[in-house]
């Protein structure tokens, strides 16, 4: 079981570098725009390999375990995902399930320029944030190759298009 968490900011209003732009609505036919695309009942594949914070290559078949929140961000976006992941922190802090056993958490980052060492100090910063104990091996923070992160953006509907070193994203 995978949750995927959606926050939308405001409607229509999407991440860029420093700040924000509101984009028309896309068409049906559209899969270029930015977006979210609900797609309740479909399935991510779980044959895909990702690296987790350390470099290790895990395959999301031996990861997801047991209910999972997934968020997908990009590491470098201080403006939206960043903040959006300190949200987060605030959330699971007040869960009264034990974070490893009853549920855990990937951080995807949708950057395939991105790197396990920039994902161990976002994966450092958050776990230093949470007033509890919130067990290392509960959350993952992933990297992986273009190819990889849009099978998995495409199966969950999330779309997103790189604007010079940045991105051009949905707020979730």
């Amino acid at each position: 079981l995978i949750i995927l968490l959606l926050l939308t900011i405001l409607p229509g209003t999407f991440a860029l570098a420093k700040g924000t732009v509101n984009l028309p609505k896309a068409s049906s036919g559209d899969s270029s725009s930015v977006g979210i695309d609900e797609k309740l009942g479909s399935y991510v594949p779980l044959d895909l390999t990702f690296y987790d914070e350390s470099g290790k290559p895990l395959r999301l078949k031996d990861i997801l375990n047991k209910p999972t929140v997934v968020t997908l961000v990009y590491y470098h976006c201080a403006d939206i995902c960043l903040p959006y992941l300190g949200g987060i922190v605030n959330v699971l802090d007040r869960l009264q399930m034990e974070p490893g056993k009853d549920y855990s958490v990937i951080t995807l980052s949708f950057d395939e320029k991105e790197t396990p060492s920039v994902a161990l100090l976002r994966k450092k910063s958050y776990l230093a944030a949470f007033k509890r104990r919130f067990p290392e091996e509960a959350w993952k923070f992933l990297t992986g190759d273009s190819e990889n992160i849009k099978k998995v953006t495409n199966a969950v509907g999330f779309r997103f298009k790189r604007v010079g070193d940045a991105f051009l994203h949905p707020a979730s």
